[in-house]
């Protein structure tokens, strides 16, 4: 009986249960610089990302993160006549894009106000180029749109970084800056120059096929939020 009493005694406070579930929001500044066989096809990238997370500790070392953003790395604008005769211009533009997302695990290291971070996901990565069609300078919403090409790969990534603590109150607020490794693999995608205008009014595509890894330098804040049980919960 008494040990018994012994090994149950450590295990009690790991079964309560915390009266809030703490979890984390925010966003980053994306500059994109691809890698390998992909940095002789495309130059440097920018683009956004959004991310949630919950952490599963008491503290802030381990967190599962989920991340969604995109990369644009490079865009063409072209004048087209709307109507015939061209008594109406417009412009079309093509955007080469990388759409992104993935789920892993964060762990954390406090010492003050700084946090040292590390994370790793799971994924996908989608290569899309798209046309739109809109009016002279910009004027009004593009009132037409295609996607040439796209192709869609499993992705994994690998990073880290640092977060400075510049708010202390209900919800702190973070700064970001971190760096990470996006091992896309091997896909099909367009760059500027790769669609040709034929006179006979079609297209021609002329896709390429590389690995498509790069590496992402982030800037951003990320908020950190108390969610209370609903009453009653068990």
């Amino acid at each position: 009986a008494g040990l018994a009493w012994i090994l149950a005694t450590p295990l009690r406070p790991l079964a309560q249960e915390p009266d809030s579930v703490r979890a984390f929001v925010g966003g980053d500044l994306l500059l994109a610089s691809p890698t390998g066989e992909f940095a002789e096809n495309v130059s440097r990238g920018i683009g956004i990302e959004g991310h949630a997370g919950v952490f599963v500790t008491p503290g802030d070392e381990i967190a599962l993160r989920a991340n969604l953003g995109f990369i644009n790395y490079g865009n063409e604008t072209i004048k087209i006549c709307v109507t015939q005769p061209c008594r109406v211009t417009g412009e079309l533009t093509t955007s080469n894009n990388i759409f992104f997302g993935g789920i892993g695990p964060e762990a954390g290291l406090n010492s003050g106000a700084l946090r040292l971070y590390g994370n790793a996901t799971v994924g996908f990565a989608y290569f899309a180029t798209t046309s739109s069609a809109e009016g002279s300078h910009n004027q009004g919403d593009p009132f037409a749109s295609s996607t040439n090409f796209d192709d869609l790969t499993f992705a994994w990534t690998s990073g880290g970084g640092a977060q400075l603590l510049v708010y202390d109150g209900p919800n702190p607020v973070r700064v970001n800056l971190g760096l990470r490794y996006h091992g896309n693999g091997e896909a099909r995608y367009l760059r500027k120059g790769d669609i040709q205008d034929l006179p006979d009014g079609s297209v021609a595509l002329n896709p390429r096929r590389s690995d498509t890894n790069l590496v992402t330098f982030h800037l951003g804040v990320s908020v950190e939020l108390g969610l209370d049980k609903a009453e009653g919960s068990p």
